[in-house]
């Protein structure tokens, strides 16, 4: 099976600074951006993924392509819980009805 490489993700100061206001790091971003359990448009024709960390946290990431053709991190933070419901209706029943 040949996968897709993902491009990797833009970086700079503004974004960096801005994930933490959110107590989200780096490697949280990269991590939620390489599983992309659930994906969807945001406002402004950005994209916005919705994945749980290995540390259990689920966390809203939304990109931009706009300006550049890498994603660049416009904003990560804790899902919201509108966005945690929609989450647990989506994977975790996905994956409790494939083990039945």
């Amino acid at each position: 099976m040949i996968r897709k490489q993902k491009r990797k993700l833009v970086w700079g100061r503004w974004n960096s600074e801005h994930i933490k206001k959110h107590n989200v790091t780096i490697d949280e971003v990269e991590e939620v951006y390489n599983k992309q359990e659930l994906t969807g448009n945001a406002k402004k024709g950005r994209k916005l993924i919705i994945s749980k960390t290995l540390s259990g946290r689920i966390i809203t990431v939304i990109l931009s392509y706009e300006k550049q053709s890498a994603p660049y991190v416009v904003s990560a933070r804790d899902a919201s819980v509108k966005e945690r419901n929609f989450y647990y209706e989506k994977i975790v029943q996905a994956k409790t009805n494939s083990t039945i």
